[in-house]
């Protein structure tokens, strides 16, 4: 069944169900309607009409059910509260503390509780916006079957780290981690194909989770990183002037070629 407004609405709902009483409060009610104006039928009926519209809506869904268990896991702390999460400490689970100081800090024609809720409004369109979560397992496995089978332990680790941080990228970084896996199979694969490197060997240099997701370097170091432009900046080493965007490595001297393999 397609995902439907009625469906968000919902599920918007029973986060503020989650935190006790909210939901029959003037500022939750307000907070609600801010979300629903920024994530509104208009925004999901514009969503419903672009390439991959459910991977997009599984996206969202798992956020809103990752920020839900996130509150349950909070109202189950504070026991020492009459009415268990206050509204303040219910904004600011979902937002984060900077976006909410953000907001609180300024005066607005609106209530501090919708300007709140239009933030949360904005996080969740920004999940359904840029690649999808499919685009990133494509990535994922490409890389895998590089590999393989000496990449299974890897694929059984890294790529649910990946996953898990998935909904809470912005889309900016998202966008970030599908270049990188392009990028890791790029070095990989003419590794592999070129100098006929076994899988066990090839499979150190699958990128971590925390090199997908930040900046350390893709690739561990060997003599031809200068000849990659992205490479090379991440490293912090001049590129050669032959380097080019794609990021290929270009033959060297059969003597240079075995140094680059013991690095390995």
């Amino acid at each position: 069944m397609r995902f439907s407004y009625p469906s968000l609405v919902k599920r918007v709902g029973l986060l503020l169900n989650q935190a006790s009483r909210l939901n029959w409060t003037p500022e939750g009610q307000a907070w609600k309607s801010g979300v629903l104006s920024v994530a509104s039928e208009a925004w999901l009926a514009e969503l419903a009409d672009l390439p991959g519209f459910a991977a997009r809506t599984n996206d969202l869904k798992v956020r809103i059910e990752r920020d839900r268990l996130a509150l349950q896991h909070a109202e189950s702390t504070v026991g020492g509260y009459t009415y268990g999460l206050t509204f303040g400490m219910f904004a600011q689970i979902l937002i984060g503390h900077a976006m909410y100081n953000a907001v609180v800090s300024v005066q607005g024609e609106l209530s501090e509780a919708e300007r709140l809720g239009i933030e949360y409004g904005k996080l969740l369109v920004d999940v359904c916006v840029g690649v999808t979560i499919q685009d990133l397992d494509h990535g994922l496995l490409g890389l895998l079957n590089l590999v393989e089978p000496a990449g299974l332990a890897w694929y059984q680790t890294t790529p649910d780290k990946v996953r898990h941080a998935w909904p809470y990228l912005s889309p900016d970084a998202r966008y970030h981690v599908i270049r990188r896996c392009v990028h890791a199979y790029k070095h990989i694969a003419e590794y592999k194909l070129g100098h006929n490197n076994s899988p066990q060997i090839l499979e150190e240099h699958l990128p971590t989770a925390e090199t997908l997701l930040g900046s350390l370097p893709l690739i561990t170091w060997h003599d031809n990183i200068p000849d990659c432009v992205l490479c090379a900046k991440e490293y912090g080493v001049p590129a050669h002037s032959l380097a080019i965007w794609t990021s290929r490595f270009f033959p060297r001297a059969r003597a240079s070629i075995a140094r680059q393999m013991r690095t390995f």
